[in-house]
């Protein structure tokens, strides 16, 4: 573990971050200035593998619970490495000033069946984020070419059904198409509530 941070002490000082400041241990498995700097807060530290074949969803979200709760801190994906991390949602609000560096590569599932099933059409999914900086010149690989074979715009046997969906806009919505249908086929709308 020792050997893994002295290593990751060189990957710190070429990050783009604000402060330029001497790096010191300061609490594993993160780095930080003792001048205020940035906290350095590794996928690897948290068991990640990155051989692109073990799931490393879990040493994900452990890092970035440790990340978002610590101001000042850096979500860093090592370059030259590969991360398989499955349909994740990573939540904010987080402390001020975060920045995601993504170095590494990070893929997705290969089979469609081994997404979680309820969150199937999602991936990385952020959200409630305040001034967070995404940066880095690493590879999000969403392994996209078995989820093309079941497109509808491949496989033209498929068809529509919509149903039991509610619609509401506010009065001032600047738009309220409700369910926006083109140049579609065995397209059926069951039981819809649509209004403004």
């Amino acid at each position: 573990m020792v050997h893994d941070n002295i290593a990751l002490l060189g990957e710190l000082e070429n990050l783009n971050v604000e402060e330029e400041n001497e790096v010191e241990l300061f609490e594993e498995p993160s780095w930080t200035s003792e001048r205020g700097g940035k906290v350095l807060v590794n996928v690897d530290s948290f068991g990640a593998a990155g051989d692109g074949v073990s799931d490393d969803t879990q040493a994900f979200l452990n890092a970035w619970n440790t990340a978002c709760s610590t101001p000042k801190s850096v979500f860093l994906v090592p370059a030259g490495r590969h991360y398989l991390v499955s349909a994740t949602r990573f939540k904010g609000p987080c402390a001020d000033k975060l920045v995601i560096q993504i170095d590494g590569t990070i893929v997705a599932p290969a089979e469609p069946d081994n997404w979680d099933p309820k969150l199937a059409r999602i991936w990385l999914d952020f959200s409630k984020l305040n001034g967070v900086l995404f940066q880095g010149s690493g590879v999000i690989d969403g392994s996209g070419s078995k989820w093309w074979a079941s497109s509808c715009k491949k496989n033209k046997s498929e068809s529509v059904r919509v149903y039991q969906v509610l619609v509401s806009a506010p009065e001032d919505s600047p738009n309220t198409d409700g369910i926006h249908i083109t140049e579609s086929t065995n397209v059926v709308l069951q039981d819809c509530k649509i209004g403004t």
